[in-house]
């Protein structure tokens, strides 16, 4: 067992007392900025009074849990502010899954589920006994039924703070819930990191529904900071460098993919305002921080470590000159009431193991998923909360402690956590499949796939572009496979079960395979079919005409085709008008219109010298 003594004079953080305490203290300071608006903390304490009216008059009770999904931040944190005032748990939902998802998730919370959305997002809740409150629309209704006699908050006592969906291994989400205990011990050792003030700002460059996403709004809620979001909540890189230097930002927390691009887009200049980067959800690559410092950015890395069923951070270690000599950064020592120790139980390696995680950070499993809580959540012999990672991690001789892979098929791309299986099982949910596996390859998600028994008039592109269709419904974008190879029949071990460690199924075979080189000196709709393909966007079964949005391509890809664009022409799409009506031909046109200069493209396929 492992564990960091605790401090003498340890004292718990108590969100619900700190939260209400500065919602009044800091009544005139600006809470949010959003599109150019700012909203004052005496804001959101009215807005969130209102919605507690609202709700409660149409039968809140304290066996409901609060589901949040709008495309505004500022209704999400009057949201999530009710929440904790009320003592109710929230569950964060992206606004942008799919319908037949939300409906998933909705089912697995059970009864007593209330949704606060927005003119944008209620037409996405269909489900029959779900409350819906329009939080466009509550607040003037609220007003209409405020009573003398009514408390603006009542307090329901929940032990659970939210309750946050992950990929499923078995084709459905799961629903990881997290106590208040624990989610109060890892603001207390956030709150002791930041050290945030009055005259602090954070900018939010994740997903509302993130794990990390969630301490940064309540550190900056409780201490009169200010929170910033990007416009249109759209990740656009050069656009978010520029809000940090305008802003004065002085802390962000994203996973270092993020980041990366922020500090490539931008200039170093406009990120000289930053005191701490917060670095979470995938691992660290010290080169690129060491080129960052070179190039003048001073401020204070972190890298922190955790799982969404453990309160997002159990780990961290603040980079010093050493480290960025390494090949590798540290997971470093675990935050206050939480202990790890290695399984070695399945390892030959003496300091190599599963990290199992231990104490207050430790959730309460899956909500109504007993049979998946019981694979991961246990008790051990002293009777202490556990979680079983399922990161391979090995302990160094100096004490440091080193992650190695995961344990099983989930994987973290671009910082997104993809459970393997559950891409599987949806893709064998498809009429035209009788099996698939999916592989991560490159930077992208390969799928194999067998076509069913019978199929004699399949054909790959029509197929396939199919397939691409009914996946996009059941799974977020990030999820989707980016290629896909058709096999006839797939290779069995001597279990009977699919071969995946079989030469037919490597992706170092796929993309080691020698390819076409193409050049280019003109702008054609060839030219930008074939630069999205090297980029292994599929561009099969659609016309030059059909809107880019319809490729189903990732946000990290668009992000890449952005960045080659403005290489391009002097005029390039908003990354926001990437996700409307552009088509190849409208990119054709504003290449050939306005040209950055004389160019010549060189397209090849990975592994081509």
């Amino acid at each position: 067992m492992y564990c960091d003594l605790h401090k003498d004079n340890y004292k718990m953080f108590c969100l619900k007392k700190k939260l209400w305490s500065s919602l009044v203290k800091h009544s005139g300071y600006c809470a949010i900025k959003y599109e150019g608006q700012e909203y004052s903390y005496s804001t959101l304490l009215v807005m969130a009074e209102r919605l507690s009216i609202s709700l409660r008059c149409n039968g809140l009770s304290q066996n409901h849990k609060l589901l949040i999904c709008t495309s505004n931040p500022l209704f999400h944190c009057v949201g999530v502010i009710f929440s904790v005032l009320s003592g109710i748990p929230y569950v964060p939902i992206d606004y942008s899954l799919p319908r037949s998802r939300i409906n998933t998730i909705i089912g697995s919370l059970g009864e007593h589920v209330v949704a606060c959305t927005d003119s944008g997002t209620s037409g996405k809740f269909t489900q029959e006994g779900i409350s819906i409150s329009n939080m466009s629309q509550v607040f003037e209704i609220a007003e209409k039924k405020i009573l003398a006699s009514i408390q603006p908050f009542e307090d329901y006592n929940s032990e659970l703070q939210y309750i946050l969906f992950t990929s499923g291994s078995t084709g459905a989400p799961k629903g990881a819930s997290i106590f208040c205990d624990g989610f109060n011990n890892l603001l207390q050792w956030y709150h002791d990191l930041i050290s945030p003030t009055t005259e602090s700002k954070c900018m939010v460059v994740s997903s509302l529904c993130f794990d990390l996403t969630q301490k940064n709004l309540f550190i900056a809620l409780t201490s009169g900071s200010r929170l910033i979001f990007m416009n249109d909540l759209i990740f656009e890189p050069a656009v978010i460098a520029e809000q940090i230097d305008e802003e004065d930002i002085d802390w962000i927390n994203c996973a270092p993919s993020a980041f990366y691009l922020i500090a490539d887009e931008g200039q170093q200049s406009q990120l000289s305002s930053l005191r701490q980067v917060v670095l979470g959800g995938e691992s660290i690559n010290p080169k690129k921080i060491r080129t960052y410092r070179k190039l003048g950015l001073n401020c204070q890395f972190i890298n922190s470590y955790g799982p969404t069923e453990c309160t997002d951070v159990v780990m961290y270690h603040i980079l010093e000159d050493i480290d960025y000599e390494r090949d590798y950064i540290p997971l470093g020592k675990s935050i206050d009431n939480t202990q790890f120790e290695l399984d070695k139980s399945h390892f030959s390696g003496k300091n190599t193991g599963e990290l199992i995680l231990k104490g207050i950070c430790v959730g309460n499993g899956y909500i109504n998923n007993s049979e998946q809580t019981a694979k991961s959540f246990f008790v051990d012999m002293d009777q202490i909360k556990s979680y079983r990672t399922g990161d391979l991690v090995k302990l160094e001789s100096n004490g440091c402690l080193k992650f190695i892979s995961r344990k099983d098929d989930q994987i973290k791309l671009h910082g997104y956590r993809i459970e393997l299986g559950e891409v599987e099982a949806n893709l064998n949910l498809c009429e035209y499949i009788n099996m698939s596996v999916v592989k991560l390859g490159h930077e992208e998600l390969i799928a194999y796939i067998q076509p069913i028994s019978g199929c004699d008039n399949w054909d790959d592109k029509i197929h396939i572009t199919k397939i691409k269709l009914q996946l996009a419904k059941q799974l977020p974008s990030y999820s989707l496979p980016s290629r896909y190879i058709v096999l006839e029949q797939f290779p069995l071990n001597r279990n009977g079960k699919i071969d995946r460690k079989s030469p037919l199924l490597s992706t170092h075979e796929q993309s080691d395979q020698s390819g076409s080189l193409e050049h280019f000196n003109k702008v054609t709709p060839k030219l930008i079919r074939t630069l999205l393909n090297t980029m292994s966007i599929s561009t099969e079964g659609l016309s030059d005409h059909t809107p880019l949005k319809n490729y189903h391509i990732s946000s990290l890809r668009m992000l890449k085709l952005y960045s080659i664009l403005n290489q391009l022409t002097d005029s390039p799409p908003k990354l926001a008008e990437l996700y409307g009506e552009v088509s190849i031909n409208t990119l054709c046109s504003m290449i050939y219109t306005n040209p950055k200069s004389h160019f010549s493209i060189y397209c090849f396929t990975r592994g081509t010298q």
